[in-house]
């Protein structure tokens, strides 16, 4: 699925491959990083306990490419949603809404990687 091409020309309509590779690359990541996610607290105490704190910025930054790919995939998602539903038809306002929903993600972004991995750090760090 994540590799099939839909019809067209990879080169005919290169912003929406770009969105539909985007869509697809973070679907395909989210799963195996939400088992890291859920995981997390675990994992994170015992390399702590055991020392071995190069593991312990591994799982942060798959926190923080968990982070990415839910956001991202949502960002692509959203208005082509709105598409499919038959509830947005102009291309303009699919423009505007998408420009918007991508400024919301990534303030998401942003304030999640600085509250978790602060966290994280400060859980780490104070034992």
């Amino acid at each position: 699925v994540f590799t099939r091409r839909e019809g067209s020309a990879a080169d005919m309509y290169p912003g929406l491959n770009r969105r539909t590779v985007l869509q697809r690359i973070s679907a395909a990541l989210i799963f195996p990083l939400l088992i890291v996610h859920i995981n997390t607290f675990a994992w994170m105490r015992a390399c702590r306990e055991k020392g071995y704190f190069i593991l312990v910025g591994l799982i942060i930054m798959a926190q923080i490419g968990f982070f990415a790919a839910v956001i991202t995939h949502v960002s692509v998602s959203f208005t082509n949603a709105f598409v499919t539903l038959g509830l947005l038809s102009s291309p303009e306002k699919k423009a505007a809404i998408d420009r918007v929903v991508y400024v919301i993600g990534a303030v998401l972004f942003l304030a999640s990687v600085g509250v978790v991995v602060n966290g994280q750090i400060r859980m780490i760090l104070m034992g």
